[in-house]
């Protein structure tokens, strides 16, 4: 059940925010809005015939429905920090990625649920292993 949380939290997230579930029309009136759509719905999300011993975080973005429930390692840079437990059951995490530079495709870092707050700084190069909890929409791991 906490892990149904923590995956909401992320498709929030990744829909920049949007908790609104019913979005307005331009006659006032709202409409569902289309889980089918948004956050990396437009990526590839690949079949995967082996797993890597360490996965890059595009790859892990890239076969993240074929990923989903294995527990892999992954290894990237520390872009940013959340390690003080946050509002509600929001737990440490951390986000990576495979290169800080600014310019980058943001959809592309991945979060990381840390269960101890541990000592993690933005360019610090990272090698975690964690379990894999995505779908279309979303994908994030739990260390």
């Amino acid at each position: 059940m906490k892990n149904i949380g923590v995956l909401l939290f992320v498709i929030i997230i990744l829909l920049n925010g949007c908790v609104n579930t019913n979005i307005p029309t331009k006659t006032g009136s709202t409409q569902p809005h289309n889980t089918n759509e948004g956050g990396l719905t437009d990526y590839p999300d690949l079949p995967l015939e082996t797993i890597s011993e360490i996965l890059s975080v595009k790859d892990v973005i890239e076969h993240r429905s074929a990923l989903d429930g294995k527990t892999i390692t992954v290894k990237g840079l520390v872009t940013s920090t959340a390690l003080e437990n946050g509002v509600g059951d929001a737990q440490p995490r951390i986000f990576i990625a495979d290169t800080t530079n600014s310019e980058r495709d943001k959809n592309y870092d991945l979060m990381i649920i840390i269960k101890d707050s541990g000592n993690y700084y933005v360019n610090q190069e990272v090698e975690l292993n964690g379990i894999v909890h995505s779908n279309k929409i979303a994908v994030y791991l739990e260390k």
